[in-house]
C-alpha cells in the first residue's frame, strides 16, 4: 500500500489571518487595477510636467538622458521589493516587512520614513498640478496663495472620493491611467510631427544641449549639472510599491502585485522617455523655454496654439489629480496598518475601517490634514524644496528596504511560487540596487541647492524621534513587542506548519 502526499487547496494569498488580522477591506482590485495603482503613483505626466522646468534650469535639455539610468536603477529596486511582496502581501508594505523580519523598532522607523514621504509627496504632486497645469489652464494669476488654494481644494476632493467609495476611486484611477497612457503617446507623436512638418523651430540638436549651463566647466563632474538631472527620474519613477501597499484589497495578490510593480516601472520608464525626447526635440528656443513659468505649456503653445495647449493641460491635470488620489489612498493604508498594530499616534481612531465604505476614513482625513498644513506652509516657500524632499525620502526608503533584504533574507517565508525568484541573478540585482540608491542619495543631498530640502527631511525625521519617544513612554508594550498578533489568530509559524504536505494512506 503506497502513500502519496496530498494537501487541501490554500487561499492564504486572499486571507490576512496568517498575519494575525481579520479581513476588513474588500478585495476588489483586479490585475489592471493593481497595475493602475503602480502606474498612477509613478505618473510620468505628473513628474515630467512638474519637474521639467527645474531640469532645464539646472542641467539643460541634455539632462533628460539621466532618465534612463533612473529607470534601470528603479527596476532593480522593484525586483527586490517583489521578493517581499510575494511572501508578505499585506498593507503597510515596508513597515510590515521590517517589523516582522527585523523587529518593531526598526519596523516603526521604516513606517515613519514612509509616512513622511507620503505626507510630503502628496503636496509636491498636487501643488505641482496647481502651479504647472491649473494655472496655465485657467489663466489665473500665479500667486503663491492662489496655487495653495487650488492645491488645498484638490486635496479635499481627493479625500472626499476616497472616503465616499473605494470602488469609485479605483474606477477613476483606472480611467485616469488609460487616459494618461494614450494621451502621452498621442502628444509624443504630435510633437515629433510638429518638428518634422512644421516651421516653429526645434530639432534633434536639443537632445545634446546644455542649455543655460552651456560652457560650464564642471557640467560632467560628480554632482555637477548633469548628475543633478537624475532629480526628474528619481522623483517620477517612484511609488510602484503602492500596489504592494494595497495587497489586502487585491485579488490573488501574490500573483498580481509583483507583475503590477514591474510593469509599472518598465512601462513608465519607456513611455516617459519617449515623451521626454519628443518634448525636448520640440523646444523652439532653449533659452526662452527655460525661462518660462511653465516650460511644458510654452512648448505646446509655440507649436499648437492656446486652445490645444489648454486641452493638453486639462489632460495633464487629470493625470496629476489621479496621481494624488493614489498617493492619498496609499498613505491612508500605511497609517491604518501602523495604527491597527497600536504603533501610530491616535491609533484608537486611525486603525478603524468604516463598515459601510470599507475604507479607513480617519486615516484618510489625517493625510488630508497633513497636506493642507504643508500646502499652507509652502505657500510662502517654493515648489522646488518640496519636490527635492519628495525625492530624497523614497530613495532612502528603497535603500533601507534593499538592505533589509540583504540582512534578513534567510528569515523570509517560502514563496507560494518560484516564478519571481531572482536565482543566480540575486546578488547582481541586489548590489546594483544598493549602488543605484547610494549614488542617487549622494546626488540628491550633497549639492548646495539641495541643502534646504535635506533640512526639511531632517525635520520630519526629528519629529519621528520625538513621536517614537512619546509613544514608547505611554505604549511601551506595543512599541517593543515583536508580535502584536491577537491570541486567537494564526501565527506565521502555525500557518507554515499547516502548509506542510500530509501523508494519506
Amino acid at each position: 500500500m503506497s502513500t502519496t502526499p496530498c494537501r487541501a487547496p490554500r487561499l492564504d494569498d486572499e486571507d490576512v489571518a496568517q498575519f494575525g488580522y481579520k479581513q476588513q477591506t474588500s478585495r476588489s482590485i483586479n490585475a489592471f487595477g493593481s497595475f493602475a495603482l503602480a502606474f498612477s503613483f509613478v505618473s510620468i505626466a505628473t513628474g515630467i510636467f512638474t519637474g521639467y522646468g527645474m531640469i532645464l534650469n539646472s542641467s539643460g535639455p541634455m539632462g533628460i538622458w539621466m532618465w534612463l539610468l533612473c529607470g534601470l536603477g528603479q527596476t532593480l529596486v522593484a525586483l527586490v521589493f517583489i521578493q517581499f511582496a510575494i511572501r508578505m502581501p499585506i498593507a503597510g508594505y515596508s513597515y510590515q516587512w521590517a517589523t516582522r523580519l527585523a523587529g518593531p523598532r526598526i519596523g516603526w522607523a521604516f513606517g515613519w520614513v514612509t509616512y513622511s514621504f507620503l505626507a510630503i509627496v502628496i503636496v509636491a504632486v498636487t501643488y505641482g498640478m496647481a502651479d504647472q497645469s491649473l494655472i496655465p489652464l485657467t489663466g489665473l494669476e500665479p500667486t503663491r496663495w492662489t496655487v495653495a488654494g487650488l492645491t488645498i481644494g484638490a486635496l479635499c476632493l481627493q479625500a472626499l472620493l476616497i472616503v465616499f467609495s473605494q470602488k469609485l476611486t479605483a474606477l477613476i484611477n483606472n480611467i485616469g491611467v488609460g487616459i494618461e497612457i494614450v494621451g502621452i503617446v498621442v502628444l509624443s507623436v504630435l510633437l515629433i510631427g510638429a518638428v518634422i512638418f512644421g516651421s516653429d523651430g526645434g530639432g534633434v540638436d536639443n537632445l545634446f544641449s546644455k542649455g543655460v549651463q552651456e560652457g560650464a566647466s564642471d557640467y560632467w563632474s560628480f554632482n555637477g549639472p548633469f548628475m543633478i538631472a537624475l532629480l526628474l527620474g528619481a522623483y517620477t519613477i517612484v511609488g510602484f510599491e503602492s500596489a504592494a501597499n494595497m495587497a489586502e484589497e487585491t485579488r490573488n495578490p501574490t500573483a498580481i502585485v509583483p507583475k503590477a510593480m514591474l510593469q509599472g516601472v518598465i512601462i513608465s520608464t519607456a513611455v516617459g522617455f519617449v515623451f521626454l525626447v519628443a518634448l525636448t526635440v520640440a523646444i523652439p528656443n532653449v533659452a526662452e523655454i527655460t525661462g518660462a513659468q511653465a516650460p511644458g505649456a510654452a512648448i505646446m503653445e509655440s507649436h499648437f496654439g492656446t486652445v490645444f495647449t489648454r486641452i493638453t493641460y486639462a489632460f495633464i491635470s487629470i493625470a496629476q489629480f489621479v496621481c494624488g488620489l493614489t498617493i492619498m489612498t496609499s498613505g491612508s493604508r500605511l497609517v491604518f496598518a501602523m495604527s491597527r498594530d497600536r504603533r501610530f499616534p491616535g491609533y484608537q481612531v486611525f486603525g478603524r475601517v468604516n463598515e459601510t465604505t470599507g475604507t479607513p476614513i480617519a486615516a484618510t482625513l489625517l493625510i488630508l490634514a497633513g497636506g493642507v498644513l504643508f500646502s499652507s506652509i509652502f505657500a510662502t516657500g517654493t515648489l522646488g524644496k518640496v519636490f527635492a524632499a519628495a525625492t530624497i525620502l523614497p530613495t532612502t526608503i528603497y535603500l533601507i528596504t534593499v538592505l533589509l533584504y540583504v540582512f534578513t533574507k534567510k528569515k523570509l517565508p517560502a514563496a507560494a511560487s518560484s516564478k519571481w525568484d531572482l536565482g543566480r541573478w540575486e546578488w547582481p540585482v541586489v548590489l546594483g540596487a544598493i549602488a543605484w540608491c547610494v549614488f542617487a542619495l549622494c546626488a540628491l543631498t550633497l549639492p548646495e541647492q539641495f541643502h534646504e530640502p535635506v533640512k526639511l527631511v531632517a525635520i520630519m525625521l526629528g519629529i519621528g524621534v520625538v513621536v517614537y519617544g512619546v509613544m514608547w513612554l505611554f505604549n511601551r508594550d506595543a512599541m517593543d513587542n515583536p508580535s502584536v498578533l491577537p491570541a486567537d489568530a494564526a501565527t506565521p509559524e502555525a500557518v507554515a506548519e499547516a502548509d506542510q504536505p500530509k501523508a494519506a494512506v
